[in-house]
């Protein structure tokens, strides 16, 4: 067995997996009206497809730091820089051709288009992907301090978006002309209600980077420091919950989480009930996932959304945006049915190695430059 794949956390590839597989069966839902069809009793389902994505974006922080961070760390942060910026590219491109299938569906005009592609407006589905967009390229400068400043830095900034709240939260429901959209979708504020902005959503991508910071020496430390830090992070958000909760109750704490009231706001009870699922949902895995060795060759289909994640999220919501609302089903069994068919469909797609060499091969190239034409090319090692 090599040191290769020893140096691989087990447990942190099925939680991406289970993250995109939360977030498209509820696209999915949607799109074949499995929420509809289910009326009230929606919001029992959507307590836990909700967590997909804090959950989602959380994984994205954790790959900041176990990945660029570190690459940044041994070599310098211009071999990160490039990788940031075409992965930015390539988080854009699948937003776009999101919203192009959603014109395609019929589910947006062509005006709502344009207006989407310029962060003025929202697509169907894949708005994560616009949140991603721009986190990639805001992960250079963070990547330059928290090499420069350690993980305490990310407290910082943690605590600097929630203080940032205070000012942002005046200017709430406030109209902002022409900027309106696009101040909602960044920064949360404005009339525009569309969470997570990205200003609020780097809490998740803060938190995630805190939580990986503590698995740097796992193999020697083992995961008590890892586990020390959820609990951490789990122990402030639960404070935040009952404090909300003293007001409106537990319940109705979670029944605002899982009805978007919460997200749609900016509201720090998204963030906090958010960050809780993240804990328990890591530190289960981390406890019943093997943490040495390789998974068992069964696993390489179910894995391949972890492996792939950007492709299987885009595609994913590529293909749900072309069905047109009319194809929504009537029944609670069928949208079901619907929902798991065309998962596994994806799986079976994703998972295939001609599809998921093309995909290496296109998150492997950088820019070179000095070289004219010759945009594009692979790099020297794998």
């Amino acid at each position: 067995m090599s040191g290769k794949k020893l140096s691989r956390l087990n447990f942190i590839d099925v939680a991406r997996s289970y993250a995109i597989v939360l977030a498209l069966f509820s696209h999915a839902m949607l799109a074949f009206g499995g929420f509809a069809a289910l009326g009230d009793d929606a919001l029992k389902v959507k307590v836990f497809t909700r967590t997909a994505t804090p959950l989602f974006v959380f994984m994205f922080g954790m790959m900041l730091e176990l990945v660029y961070a570190r690459k940044a760390q041994e070599n310098g942060l211009p071999t990160v820089v490039r990788r940031l910026i075409l992965r930015s590219a390539q988080c854009y491109l699948g937003y776009q051709l999101t919203v192009i299938a959603g014109v395609i569906g019929d589910h947006m005009s062509l005006r709502e288009a344009t207006r989407a592609m310029l962060f003025m407006d929202s697509a169907v589905f894949g708005n994560i992907l616009r949140l991603y967009s721009v986190a990639m390229l805001l992960a250079i400068p963070i990547i330059w301090i928290r090499c420069r400043t350690g993980s305490l830095s990310l407290v910082m900034m943690l605590f600097a978006i929630w203080l940032g709240n205070t000012i942002l939260d005046q200017y709430s429901g406030v109209p902002l002309g022409r900027m309106d959209a696009l101040a909602g979708i960044l920064l949360g504020t404005g009339s525009t209600l569309d969470g997570p902005s990205v200003w609020h959503g780097m809490t998740f991508v803060f938190a995630g980077m805190l939580v990986a910071a503590s698995l740097h020496n796992w193999k020697e430390a083992g995961l008590k420091p890892f586990n020390y830090t959820l609990l951490a992070m789990a122990t402030v958000c639960i404070t935040i919950v009952a404090w909300l909760a003293a007001d409106v109750s537990l319940a109705g704490v979670i029944r605002r989480f899982a009805n978007y009231q919460y997200r749609s706001h900016n509201h720090i009870g998204y963030y906090a009930v958010g960050l809780i699922a993240c804990a328990v949902t890591l530190f289960v895995l981390s406890r019943i996932i093997p943490l040495h060795g390789k998974m068992p060759d069964w696993t390489r289909v179910p894995l391949s959304f972890s492996r792939s994640s950007l492709l299987s999220y885009s595609l994913g919501n590529i293909i749900l945006s072309l069905f047109p609302a009319s194809m929504a089903s009537q029944s609670v069994s069928g949208a079901v049915l619907s929902s798991v068919a065309f998962l596994v469909l994806l799986l079976l797609l994703v998972s295939s190695r001609h599809l998921e060499a093309g995909y290496r091969w296109a998150s492997l190239v950088r820019f070179e430059p000095g070289t004219g034409r010759r945009l594009l090319r692979l790099p020297d090692s794998g």
